[in-house]
């Protein structure tokens, strides 16, 4: 099974419909989504249709999960943009009842929190928590040369590989043996998808946690959107460029979301 892994798209529909282009090209079996595809942008509604389109299954991500709940968590500005989201997205009460307002908010609501197919599970935050929690680069980062606890936490929930989203930045953590290790019994690190040629194939006898990126904000300094195809064995990112200027400006004449959610589009941050 060949599959294009998609997180974070955040209501970005120039930053999907260009990746569902290159995804054409991929000739993968399923599309899968790692959630929050509402969030910070300005088509929630076309989002959640793409989403329902598209994709063989989404995970629920924390803002698909505030948009329908209460926003906990959050700062001002994410706060605003999750109101203004639920205003636009959640149906009136005879909507409730049928419809296709009605029907994007069953689908949010229904949307899974984890998933496990085989030895590889699938979710928006990490394994500890599925919906809330960051994996960031810095948890890998044990400056003795040794293996995180937030590494060893998550690798003893899993079987072998996790993918999350979440953080926006791309890249695997692992483990390795070499003369940085503590004692030679190996170091959590974590690897930037370039450091690697942008492909990175799974050891089937040590875990990973790989990050997929984000489609609709990308925050590795890199304003492309980004996604992963996996095919059991080795991960690909894949970076494609889309009109994000087209997105600003959409986001701009909306005042709920803010300026900072259009300018970081442009910067990738």
């Amino acid at each position: 099974m060949k599959q294009a892994i998609v997180s974070d798209l955040h209501s970005n529909v120039e930053a999907m419909t260009a990746v569902l282009e290159d995804i054409k090209s991929q000739k993968v079996d399923e599309i899968i989504c790692l959630g929050d595809v509402v969030g910070y942008g300005p088509q929630p509604n076309e989002l959640i249709d793409i989403a329902q389109e598209h994709f063989a299954w989404t995970i629920k991500g924390n803002h698909d999960e505030a948009v329908i709940g209460t926003p906990i968590g959050f700062n001002p500005q994410a706060k605003k943009a999750i109101d203004w989201t639920r205003k636009v997205v959640k149906p009136g009460l005879l909507g409730m009842f049928g419809g296709k307002k009605a029907a994007r908010w069953k689908y949010l609501q229904n949307l899974e929190t984890i998933r496990k197919e085989g030895r590889v599970t699938y979710v928006h935050g990490s394994p500890i928590d599925h919906v809330m929690d960051y994996v960031l680069k810095t948890d890998a980062q044990d400056l003795m040369g040794g293996v995180t606890q937030k590494v060893k936490d998550i690798f003893n929930l899993i079987e072998w590989a996790v993918f999350v989203g979440h953080t926006h930045h791309p890249g695997v953590i692992t483990i390795v043996k070499d003369a940085k290790s503590q004692n030679g019994t190996g170091r959590s690190v974590f690897i930037e998808p370039q450091e690697v040629s942008f492909s990175y194939k799974v050891n089937p006898k040590q875990k990973a946690i790989i990050n997929v990126g984000s489609v609709g904000q990308p925050r590795d300094h890199d304003n492309r959107a980004c996604y992963a195809i996996w095919d059991g064995e080795t991960v690909k990112w894949r970076r494609v460029e889309y009109d994000y200027e087209a997105t600003m400006k959409k986001i701009l004449d909306i005042p709920e979301l803010g300026n900072r959610n259009a300018e970081r589009l442009a910067a990738g941050e």
